[in-house]
């Protein structure tokens, strides 16, 4: 399991060229493989295999890019701001090009991006950063929480640094959004199922 898995990140990374010198992986919300957010039902999330842990994090992943996406297209951003969306949104795009495949080389079926999210009014920059940020720090600390159910060694150190650079986004959006970019000595850690009390309304369940 940990060489196809492996195997699939170095196919991946070597076929984008590592989004062109960006490293990434894959995050935003922790992890999923039948378990989709659709269909509005109230679940307390399980996550019996890895192959269900990388789903979930693909509909993170999905979300995080499509937020960068609309953020991109709204025009209202500019400058570092805007330069900063444009480098990360790539790196979500990858995170969810490396999952993907991942997630079906298991034998399971990787959810897909959904046809609509909840983002709210993208009014002006500083409400986009803001937007962003809050996703960012949600994908930090759900990965985190579902480190401890992922069992192939492999997953763990690609989960791994994933969210070592989905913390390195929230701390450069949060210098963007005038907060300090370390809050703290600790992150938080999400359950699975806080992590969806979070996200859930974005992602419409």
């Amino acid at each position: 399991m940990e060489d196809r898995i492996l195997q699939v990140v170095r196919v991946a990374m070597s076929r984008r060229s590592l989004l062109r010198g960006s490293m990434g992986a894959a995050a935003g919300l922790a992890v999923f493989g039948s378990i989709a957010f659709n269909e509005g039902q109230s679940l307390a999330v399980d996550l019996p295999d890895d192959a269900a842990i990388l789903n979930f994090a693909l509909t993170l992943e999905h979300l995080e890019d499509r937020a960068y996406r609309d953020a991109i297209a709204s025009g209202k951003l500019t400058g570092p701001a805007l330069a900063a969306a444009q480098a990360y949104g790539a790196q979500e795009s990858f995170h969810v090009q490396l999952l993907t495949p991942a997630i079906a080389g298991m034998g399971k079926t990787p959810v897909s991006e959904q046809a609509n999210y909840n983002f709210p009014a993208f009014t002006d920059g500083a409400t986009v950063i803001s937007f962003l940020r809050s996703l960012e720090e949600v994908g930090v600390g759900a990965y985190t929480g579902a480190a401890r159910y992922i069992k192939d060694k492999g997953i763990l150190a690609i989960a791994g640094g994933i969210v070592q650079v989905e913390a390195r986004h929230a701390a450069s959006l949060r210098i963007l959004d005038g907060k300090a970019p370390v809050p703290g000595p600790l992150d938080a850690v999400f359950t699975p199922d806080q992590t969806l009390a979070k996200a859930g309304p974005i992602l419409g369940s």
